[in-house]
């Protein structure tokens, strides 16, 4: 509690000291009221132009072209110029539209005048919505409203115009990368055609490489040597049958009836018929002429026998007659299987021959056929992508990729946006309080008096022997009415004229100009 009185002291000790000097503050605070007011007055007013624009980047060819053409990022490109609008080319571009370099003499005065025009521009956007604002301030509504119009139709026309721009430049570097890899492409078929031709007789076939070949001859060249040995083994035996059977049947007179004649004819009609298939060197065609040659061989040889013994003890044996076409046929099989096995060898050595040029050749190949590939498949994929960049270009030149919709046109109110001279002057009227009865206080404080013994005791150590109440006579009190009702009238015609003024202000009226007005 002793903290409160003696706050509550310290307060009215303050109150007292500004009501001994209230004249003096009341009429500071008239000053400073006044002046505070005229500055106000006297700051140039600035109108606003606002302009809201929505940008429409839906469209219904999107599903529909999906695949078929290059989407591109609309609502990226939008806030791209739309932060662009504030570039140094932009804003140049303004004032020469609108003439306002007419008064320029040097680049130092551009530069200010891009700095201003800079600072007054304002482009807002939500950070989820399509829907722009731009605004500019200046002391003209006019010029205010113009600037907003002319920064609107550069934004729409550098909006449309940037992905057109873009789409050509697109397609003109993919053409000049489409006939760079054409010619790298004709050079690697050229490369390929020319190499193939120096080595023709050795590229690989079929996927086959060298070495499969290699294998492959080998195991033909084994089976073929397989096939040899049993046939002659087999003419070995048939040979040894026959000349058991003859030594069996020795002392035997029958007469000789020989049956070549009959194979030989069928012989020859085989040959004949193989002759049309193939060619003479065919080893089918070789293995059936040399069994017609056996056939007719032993015909002679049985014809000369019996001229020279008339008969024969073992020519009509059906067992013999058998064995006979049996070592036939085998003889026949052991010349095509040695004719099979030589030209299987002599392929064979050939290979073995080409065992250290093959390989590098087939590596060659498949190096110039790598590199075709990838020219060729790079070429494909430009192709393909240009298609795509023309289909986009003729998209986006339809304007049907961004729409734009003015919510509100470049508008200026009436009143002005800065300064808000109603609270500049509510501004006023405290600063010009302050000022007023704070100076009443500092007066106070340095020009100090006593209103208690509690002053004078917390000031000096003195003692106090007694103190004297003022009584105040009834001319001194109403002389004290009438200052308080002086005071009271002068503070309520101070708040009553700021409340006027603030009234003006409100009105986007110029207090020193209506002056002006009615003065002259």
């Amino acid at each position: 509690m002793e903290g409160l009185d003696e706050i509550k002291d310290l307060v009215f000790h303050y109150a007292r000291g500004i009501w001994k000097f209230r004249w003096i503050g009341l009429t500071i605070t008239w000053i400073a009221l006044i002046v505070g007011i005229l500055y106000v007055d006297q700051i140039e007013s600035q109108y606003e132009a606002v302009t809201k624009v929505y940008i429409d980047s839906s469209s219904i060819l999107k599903p529909l072209l999906e695949g078929l053409a290059v989407e591109p990022d609309v609502d990226a490109a939008v806030r791209l110029m739309a932060r662009q609008l504030l570039s140094r080319p932009n804003i140049e571009r303004l004032i020469r539209l609108l003439d306002m370099d007419l008064d320029v003499n040097d680049s130092l005065q551009m530069e200010r005048m891009i700095n201003d025009l800079r600072g007054r521009i304002d482009i807002w956007a939500p950070k989820r919505g399509s829907t722009y604002t731009i605004s500019f301030s200046d002391t003209d509504r006019d010029k205010a409203k113009r600037v907003v119009q002319t920064l609107l139709d550069i934004f729409v026309e550098d909006t449309l115009g940037k992905t057109v721009i873009e789409s050509d430049t697109a397609i003109e570097f993919l053409d000049e990368q489409i006939e760079k890899y054409d010619g790298l492409l004709q050079e690697a078929e050229e490369r390929r055609e020319t190499f193939k031709r120096k080595n023709i007789g050795l590229m690989p076939k079929d996927g086959a490489n060298y070495y499969d070949k290699l294998r492959e001859s080998k195991l033909k060249l084994e089976q073929a040597k397989l096939l040899l040995a049993e046939s002659q083994n087999r003419h070995k035996q048939v040979n040894l049958k026959i000349t058991e059977l003859i030594a069996g049947n020795e002392g035997q007179e029958v007469r000789v009836q020989t049956s070549l004649d009959k194979r030989i004819e069928i012989q020859e009609e085989r040959v004949d018929e193989l002759l049309l298939l193939y060619t003479d060197e065919h080893p089918d065609v070789i293995n059936a002429r040399l069994i017609f040659e056996s056939l007719k061989a032993r015909r002679l040889d049985q014809q000369q026998e019996e001229q020279d013994n008339g008969v024969s003890t073992i020519g009509n044996n059906p067992v013999y007659q058998e064995l006979q076409v049996l070592l036939a046929e085998t003889e026949g099989d052991i010349s095509s299987f040695s004719t099979r096995v030589a030209a299987m060898e002599k392929k064979q050595d050939e290979l073995q021959r080409l065992v250290d040029i093959v390989p590098k050749i087939e590596t060659e190949l498949k190096r110039l056929n790598r590199d075709y590939e990838v020219h060729r498949k790079n070429y494909n994929e430009l192709v393909a992508r240009r298609e795509k960049a023309k289909i986009s270009e003729d998209v986006e030149s339809g304007g049907d990729q961004i729409k734009f919709r003015i919510i509100e046109p470049p508008y200026v109110p009436s009143t002005s946006s800065y300064p808000n001279r109603p609270l500049f002057d509510l501004g006023a009227l405290a600063a010009a309080l302050g000022i007023g009865y704070g100076i009443s206080l500092l007066i106070a404080l340095f020009r100090p008096v006593f209103y208690s013994q509690k002053d004078i005791r917390n000031t000096f150590s003195t003692p106090i022997l007694g103190s004297i109440r003022k009584f105040d006579t009834p001319d001194v009190l109403s002389k004290r009415k009438r200052n308080l009702a002086l005071f009271s009238l002068c503070n309520t015609l101070l708040l009553c004229l700021a409340g006027y003024l603030v009234h003006l202000h409100s009105k986007d009226v110029v207090i020193l100009s209506r002056i002006k007005d009615l003065v002259f």
